[in-house]
């Protein structure tokens, strides 16, 4: 018998076999068969039979069974020697484990294996905290007659870790131009790619798969997982690649308050930094300075920045007078003329579309001319607040290549 957990609390769970002389399609003539058994879970007194014609078997003798998680779903798995009865013939590797399905049925595992690992007779695990089990294999050359009968168990290699999927088909929702990572198996395992992406790059490492997507649409990757004795079959990720949202719109209320086209899904920037906490449709300019916000949808996307709007504190106003800049666009400088209402002073900032200030200078006179050549090709926002009553002036300015 075997311990394995059931919700009653009751362990004693499987009967491992019973060896009957039973007539089959096969053997019509009866045979000898070992037979399996697991606890009833709706009757304790009874037990209930395996049915698999991969288990049940007249010229195999499965012996000393043992258990561990094997593909690191939870659940102990059952792995086992197998006793030929004289017979040359033994099953492959994979007819030798049996995966718990998390209801303590236990069911041959589908993966195969390499021909040379297919004559090992004996699988057994040992623990390793850094990955769970370790599964290593150890050869019997008795069984496949390619060498004296008395070299036992001369090769025992390690079979770094068994592979198994997390999932077989994935399906994973990603935005247009952002990167996923993802790790295919619960185990450092390598991987080969079957079909690769047609929408973005995709590159592999050790159990790493990462996709950036350059399109909209729907992209099928098919990958292998494996290692030196073994290589799976088919698993598959399709990613759904959606298109990025678009950029809201900033409308202002009143003298000080922003709103976002975009009812939720907010972050508010001021000056092209993130104003942390600033979430809401709404904001309230506390600071001058140019306010832009960006928008993610139910998928998770983000949108490009919005137009940024000037942002004007309590008691301070935009100026209706007329300032001129010359000339505009621009290749090296520019003069600043401003009304005599400004006073003889304004402070310049100069912001980038994205709002980031590029450049900025505490005093600057009327008709004063200021180098701007360090500035690369572009379109730009210059403000200019008075230092006498702070009024504020926004225009727009392009420098263009020569």
């Amino acid at each position: 018998m075997l311990d394995f957990p059931q919700k009653s609390g009751i362990k004693k769970d499987l009967v491992y076999r019973i060896s009957t002389f039973d007539k089959t399609k096969s053997r019509p003539e009866g045979e000898w068969f070992s037979k399996y058994f697991r606890s009833n879970p709706l009757k304790l007194d009874s037990i209930i039979a395996f049915k698999s014609a991969l288990i049940d078997t007249g010229i195999i003798n499965y012996i000393d069974p043992k258990k561990a998680d094997i593909n690191f779903d939870g659940y102990d798995d059952i792995f086992f020697k197998e006793n030929g009865y004289g017979h040359w013939y033994q099953h492959p590797i994979n007819q030798r484990i049996w995966l718990n399905d998390g209801l303590n049925n236990f069911n041959p595992m589908s993966h195969s294996f390499a021909k040379d690992a297919n004559k090992s007779i004996y699988l057994f695990v040992k623990s390793n905290n850094a990955k769970k089990f370790s599964l290593f294999m150890t050869y019997n050359h008795f069984y496949t007659h390619d060498l004296p009968k008395d070299n036992k168990q001369l090769v025992y290699a390690r079979l770094d870790s068994l592979i198994y999927p997390k999932i077989e088909k994935h399906k994973i929702t990603i935005c247009k131009g952002v990167t996923s990572k993802y790790n295919p198996a619960f185990v450092p395992v390598g991987l080969s790619i079957v079909k690769s992406a047609k929408l973005g790059s995709l590159s592999l490492s050790n159990n790493l798969l990462t996709y950036t997507p350059t399109a909209s649409g729907s992209d099928t990757i098919r990958y292998h997982l494996k290692n030196d004795f073994f290589e799976s079959t088919d698993y598959e990720i399709i990613y759904n690649v959606v298109n990025n949202p678009a950029a809201p719109t900033i409308t202002r209320e009143g003298n000080t308050t922003l709103i976002s086209s975009t009812p939720t899904g907010n972050q508010w920037y001021l000056d092209g930094s993130i104003i942390k906490g600033e979430v809401g449709q709404k904001i309230n300019a506390t600071v001058n300075g140019l306010y832009s916000v960006k928008f993610t949808d139910a998928n998770g996307c983000l949108s490009e920045n919005s137009a940024s709007l000037y942002g004007l504190i309590t008691g301070t106003g935009l100026s209706d007078k007329k300032v001129i800049i010359s000339p505009n666009p621009f290749e090296q400088s520019i003069k600043i003329e401003f009304p005599e209402d400004f006073g003889p002073m304004v402070s310049a900032k100069i912001h980038d579309v994205k709002g980031v200030v590029v450049w900025e200078k505490e005093s600057v006179r009327d008709s004063e001319i200021v180098d701007l050549s360090s500035l690369s090709v572009g379109n730009y926002v210059l403000n200019l607040t008075s230092q006498t009553n702070g009024l504020v002036s926004v225009v727009k300015i392009s420098k263009q290549g020569r």
